[in-house]
């Protein structure tokens, strides 16, 4: 789990989950106050970028409840493909093929920037 912070504060947090490694699960969730300004968006791409690095994952999946528009945009604007439907959420899917999939993301420079994730937060 990882905090996601801006300007000092904790505003958010991503989750991979170790499903079968090297797949992974990804959750995230940032304050209503600070959406639709970019932070999940660079928050998923950062946690992409750590996964393919740090844990050499290969596919990373996430859901999406039914009409979370917003959600859905944050995982196309990271190279998720939805691939599965099933009665209350979406599938999604990320293949990380190599360090040109995200080496040159505005997402993940944003983040760099703006956001940073932190590994030391309690559940």
């Amino acid at each position: 789990m990882f905090g996601i912070v801006a300007d000092e504060s904790l505003i958010g947090r991503i989750d991979l989950v170790a499903v079968d490694p090297p797949r992974f699960g990804l959750g995230y969730w940032v304050s209503e106050e600070r959406t639709r300004v970019g932070i999940a968006s660079a928050a998923v791409a950062a946690i992409i970028d750590y996964a393919h690095r740090s844990l050499s994952a290969t596919d990373v999946y996430a859901g999406v409840s039914h009409g979370n528009t917003a959600r859905v945009r944050v995982l196309e604007r990271n190279g998720f493909e939805r691939v599965s439907q099933v009665d209350t959420y979406d599938r999604s899917h990320r293949r990380i093929s190599g360090l040109a999939a995200y080496a040159d993301n505005e997402s993940s420079n944003a983040c760099r920037s703006n956001s940073r994730l932190l590994s030391d937060v309690d559940p």
